[in-house]
């Protein structure tokens, strides 16, 4: 019993050239010099497998690279001491005050500093507050700041300090109260 031949079968025929195969599809012929694969596209490259780990390992080790750089930094530099309270304690939804009291590492109050606030959500997709505190004191800055919503936040302070150097500082807080 013969089995008929598939559709593809009957478009495509083979013949063997010396060491060459010729595939005829239709009205195109393609040439192979390996004999058992026949021509597909798209065209398919074997690339070794000590290739693929390299690339892989070359993509990781520049994500890394990036991410370090990118990295905002927390701590404060160790000539610098920075204390802060948030106003009410414990946080509700609403308006709040943040105090911060900047002094150097002999406990001399840091006047003339610059300080920006930024509010954000632990969790993506919420719209940060932002805020500029004032001097209120020498080496004491007070800002409002809005939590726009009970749960987590993080504050990152963004400090310029009057000789130039500029800081950043990232504070939790933790269980802002819904009302």
């Amino acid at each position: 019993m013969t089995l008929p031949r598939s559709h593809k079968d009957t478009e495509k025929e083979r013949q063997r050239d010396g060491g060459t195969e010729r595939w005829r599809d239709g009205a195109q012929e393609f040439s192979s010099f390996l004999p058992s694969v026949p021509p597909s596209f798209p065209l398919r490259v074997s690339v070794p497998l000590w290739l693929n780990l390299l690339a892989f390992l070359g993509l990781a080790l520049c994500a890394n690279v990036l991410q370090i750089g990118c990295r905002k930094t927390s701590e404060t530099p160790p000539d610098i001491v920075f204390e802060h309270k948030v106003a009410p304690d414990p946080p509700t939804k609403g308006p709040a005050t943040v105090t911060l009291k900047l002094a150097d590492s002999a406990g001399k109050p840091i006047v003339g500093a610059r300080v920006n606030l930024e509010g954000n959500m632990s969790h993506p997709g919420m719209r940060p507050v932002f805020s500029e505190a004032s001097e209120v004191g020498p080496g004491r800055y007070e800002a409002a700041l809005e939590f726009t919503m009970g749960g987590d936040w993080v504050i990152l302070f963004h400090i310029s300090l009057p000789e130039g150097r500029s800081l950043e500082r990232q504070i939790d807080v933790k269980g802002v109260r819904s009302g």
